[in-house]
């Protein structure tokens, strides 16, 4: 696997999708927060749902293209 990265933890997520309409991501897992920064990278419209955010929250968020 290698040496863990020396950046420091960022509360955002890059996400490159295509031919996807929505996908749902466990914000604890993924170690972000309903607040998280997304960068979003999509061939079309795209439904982005936080779930499991902070005291059991969920975030939708919708990303266009062009």
């Amino acid at each position: 696997m290698g040496p863990a990265r020396s950046e420091p933890a960022s509360d955002a997520l890059n996400i490159t999708a295509t031919n996807v309409a929505h996908v749902t991501i466990d914000a604890a897992r993924a170690r972000v927060d309903c607040t998280a920064q997304l960068n979003v990278t999509t061939d079309g419209p795209l439904a982005v749902t936080l779930e499991d955010c902070h005291g059991g929250g969920r975030k939708t968020v919708t990303a266009s293209f062009g």
